[in-house]
């Protein structure tokens, strides 16, 4: 009886353990997959705020790129892009 109660408490370690360190991979893939996405988002987008164009690389980038903002923060860039051009016009 001792054995199994041991044998089970063993198993269950493993698994527990085992389960942690497949976290523990995800989580830096994860933080990899991101920083890769970041490098290539602003390589992308320094290179347009770079150029001399008519239109801000922010308004581009929310065109071009709108997937690259969660749908709360695109929501609020383009009320804050509207709100600019509003102020504009006024000015």
């Amino acid at each position: 009886m001792i054995v199994r109660k041991a044998c089970i408490a063993m198993c269950f370690c493993l698994t527990l353990s085992s389960s942690l360190l497949a976290q523990t991979s995800q989580k830096r893939d994860n933080n990899k997959s991101c920083g890769e996405f970041v490098k290539i988002f602003y390589t992308w987008y320094v290179a347009i705020a770079l150029k001399d164009n008519p239109v801000p690389a922010s308004d581009f980038a929310l065109k071009e790129r709108p997937y690259a903002f969660s749908p709360e923060l695109l929501r609020q860039l383009k009320e804050n892009l509207r709100f600019k051009r509003g102020r504009a016009r006024t000015s």
